[in-house]
């Protein structure tokens, strides 16, 4: 896995850190390959292939919705019950790995190291997780993470969001302006 960035810049520049400082985020397109997401996206693949097994068998479902898109599957699984999407435990059926790689890719920790000082600590609640259209349940106001770790103000936490696939308002985008 080498370094990608469609700004061709391993580092921010002076300009991108006084707006993440200003702002109290920075939005980076494309800042590695996208086929560097293939193996994680694998991974998912197979956990959602478990979890419609798993929903045939119990009667919830009739269609394993085999043919449709990564992006859409579990979406339509999930519809054919009503079902609730599940936030919570994603990373620990998917951590392996394609995730350890991403998340340790040289890139990302150029950036986030670029804003910390060079100091990374990982916190693992959310690595991975299903954001679905227009859904309530992972739709929350903009808010800083740090808020949940007492006696940490005097430091940087960052959130870092690399979507699997390209998102926008109608499927799940981070915010809109």
């Amino acid at each position: 896995m080498k370094g990608y960035s469609e700004n061709q810049t391993n580092s921010l520049n002076d300009k991108q850190i006084q707006a993440f400082h200003n702002q109290g985020y920075l939005a980076i397109e494309r800042l590695i390959d996208p086929s560097d997401l293939d193996l994680l996206i694998h991974v998912i693949s197979d956990v959602v292939d478990r979890k419609a097994r798993h929903f045939y068998k119990e009667g919830m479902i009739s269609d394993f919705r085999q043919g449709s898109a990564f992006d859409k599957r579990w979406y339509e699984i999930l519809q054919q019950f009503n079902g609730q999407n599940e936030v919570y435990g994603w990373h620990k059926t998917v951590f392996g790995k394609p995730l350890f790689n991403l998340i340790t890719h040289e890139t990302v920790l150029d950036v986030v190291g670029s804003l910390t000082d060079g100091e990374i600590q990982f916190n693992g609640d959310f690595w991975v997780r299903p954001k679905l259209p227009f859904e309530k349940l992972t739709t929350l106001p903009w808010h800083q993470d740090s808020a949940y770790m007492p006696n940490t103000e005097h430091h940087t936490h960052l959130s870092v969001w690399l979507p699997l696939v390209d998102v926008d308002h109608e499927n799940g985008t981070l915010a809109t302006g």
